[in-house]
């Protein structure tokens, strides 16, 4: 179940008993690890935040001024130019490079105070997939909710927990986007189930969009806009492969 334990073993002798006796002491050090991970990652989403707060301005600018002449050449050139399907694929790249300087301003943003209220984890999430039903349709996107959930109540602001699983779709999306290249049929398949043990709670987006390349959770500019706005939340973000084919993102919370 994912717990850290240190292990010490020490021996003793006793003249009554023939043999050795060995003490085992396990000492539970999983909450310890989890806090300790969480301060190292605020450090580092402070100085990526720096960083990426310059790079994007740089970019975002020029970048427009890019995209608006492309557009203008579109509309002055001939539909039926040749030229046509090589500029619609540089206004496509664009965008992606927007979206992705986009992404990056989220490590510049402060967290705004928004207001939190007591909400059921499931209710929050079926009623974003309601809002998000025929988006996810077009994408080719299936959903499995884990009707049979534990209820897990917390205190989160709804529209801050909505626009960062606005974030994990646009991921899933994305990634399906990518497999189609190779698989022009391909069905994306997302499952969500909810976990709650005495320490935590915890929330699991898995789907079918494997595998990954290396060091994805390293480069990947959506992967860490997910986790930075998650993290100015409270929430603890990890990216695991349950197998190749197979991408889960874990969402968890110390229970009070």
């Amino acid at each position: 179940d994912k717990k850290t334990f240190e292990v010490t073993s020490n021996a003793y002798s006793s003249d009554s008993v023939k043999k050795n006796i060995w003490v085992h002491t396990y000492i539970d050090r999983t909450e310890e690890i989890y806090l300790e991970q969480r301060i190292t990652q605020n450090a580092k989403m402070k100085d990526l935040g720096l960083i990426s707060s310059s790079i994007a301005h740089e970019l975002n600018n020029p970048l427009g001024g890019i995209i608006s002449y492309l557009q203008i050449l579109q509309m002055e050139i001939s539909k039926e130019s040749p030229v046509q399907a090589d500029l619609q694929a540089m206004v496509q790249t664009s965008f992606k490079m927007k979206k992705i300087i986009e992404d990056l301003l989220v490590f510049s943003r402060r967290p705004q105070i928004q207001n939190k209220s007591e909400e059921s984890l499931m209710n929050v999430v079926t009623e974003f997939l309601s809002e998000n039903e025929l988006t996810l349709k077009s994408e080719n996107i299936k959903i499995v909710l884990d009707q049979a959930a534990p209820a897990i109540q917390l205190e989160i602001s709804k529209t801050a927990f909505k626009d960062s699983l606005y974030f994990i779709f646009q991921f899933f999306i994305d990634r399906a986007s990518n497999i189609r290249k190779q698989k022009q049929n391909f069905t994306g398949l997302v499952e969500i189930k909810f976990f709650q043990d005495a320490l935590k709670s915890t929330l699991r987006v898995v789907g079918n969009f494997g595998p990954l390349e290396n060091d994805y959770k390293l480069k990947n500019v959506q992967f860490l806009a997910i986790h930075k706005t998650l993290l100015d939340q409270g929430f603890h973000v990890e990216l695991t492969e349950p197998d190749k084919t197979w991408v889960a993102i874990d969402i968890t919370f110390t229970r009070s």
